[in-house]
């Protein structure tokens, strides 16, 4: 593993600091995989919406739609109560 530590210092203020690391994807699953259920599942969604702006762009549409009225209930649409 890699590791490179960047600091740049202001006055008296000193920036984040930015720490790359080479990891093998082998290593960041067997991570992911250790984590508690609930953390794995708020990872991967921040992951997601870190990465996607597909994936935020339709959160965004979700929550207007939502806020507009426009939302169904699971029984509406499939005709059955959700599990």
């Amino acid at each position: 593993m890699t590791m490179k530590r960047e600091t740049t210092s202001v006055g008296d203020r000193t920036a984040p600091v930015t720490v790359r690391m080479d990891l093998s994807p082998a290593v960041i699953i067997s991570a992911v995989q250790r984590m508690k259920k609930a953390d794995r599942e708020v990872f991967l969604e921040e992951l997601l919406a870190a990465s996607s702006p597909r994936y935020l762009a339709g959160i965004r549409e979700a929550r207007a739609q939502y806020a507009a009225g426009k939302e169904h209930s699971h029984e509406r649409l499939f005709g059955a109560p959700s599990i």
